[in-house]
């Protein structure tokens, strides 16, 4: 059997060494590092480390070093622009996960362990899914959305397209309006031990979101002023 470090060393090959974007390159792969750190953790939790939830853990690993090859191709394929334009769950980016998985790690892995990867990755994409790793690539996944990471990928999006801090501050007030992040904790989140979690980075996201409304509309230098006249 391939040790794990062959497959995490294949995997970076894909995404960064390849003729696409280096920036993009270097982007999918910090990303997928974070993934498998969330992966590694949510696998010792209370939902997940029970004796009878059986994991593979090997086969789960190596999907998750997978996960973003097939966006990889996608991008270099169709432009230099960055991940936030495309969805990694859409048939055709898994279409070209599966290719990816199959001449790299093929070799390697036997035909059931190439199926369950593959599998794998497919399914954390459904919520009707009863396979306990791909739940668990689903809110590794999720849960890169919110908080501080995922204001970076709204903010690294928002900039690409030549947006402003006051259109980064109408899309988040149309976000909280229509209870889009609560809707996201509630129906995208498998265990309940991670969708708290998610709801603390929420809290985050917010404090910093509410940081930038007042700094762009100089609320708080207003309040110095007002203090300082007041006292005089």
């Amino acid at each position: 059997m391939a040790e794990l470090e062959t497959i995490k060393e294949l995997a970076e090959e894909v995404l960064t060494k390849s003729k696409n974007s280096a920036m993009i390159g270097r982007y999918l792969w910090e990303r997928t590092q974070r993934l498998i750190q969330n992966v590694e953790y949510i696998c010792g939790l209370s939902e997940t480390a029970q004796p009878q939830t059986k994991i593979d853990r090997f086969c789960l690993f190596c999907a998750t070093y997978f996960s973003e090859t097939g966006l990889s191709v996608f991008v270099k394929r169709k432009a230099p622009i960055s991940y936030p334009f495309f969805k990694s769950g859409s048939d055709g980016v898994l279409k070209l996960c599966a290719q990816k998985i199959d001449s790299k790690l093929g070799p390697l892995l036997t035909e059931h362990q190439i199926t369950t990867i593959k599998k794998i990755i497919s399914e954390s994409y459904s919520r009707s899914t009863d396979m306990t790793e791909a739940m668990v690539l689903s809110d590794a996944r999720n849960l890169e959305d919110m908080g501080a990471v995922g204001l970076f990928h709204e903010l690294r999006r928002f900039v690409s397209q030549g947006k402003n801090i006051s259109d980064v501050l109408l899309h988040w007030r149309k976000q909280i309006d229509y209870r889009y992040w609560q809707a996201r904790i509630k129906d995208s989140f498998w265990f309940d031990d991670i969708r708290e979690l998610a709801r603390q980075r929420l809290e985050t996201a917010e404090q910093f979101m509410n940081q930038l409304q007042v700094e762009t509309e100089a609320k708080d230098l207003k309040a110095l002023t007002e203090s300082f006249q007041n006292t005089n």
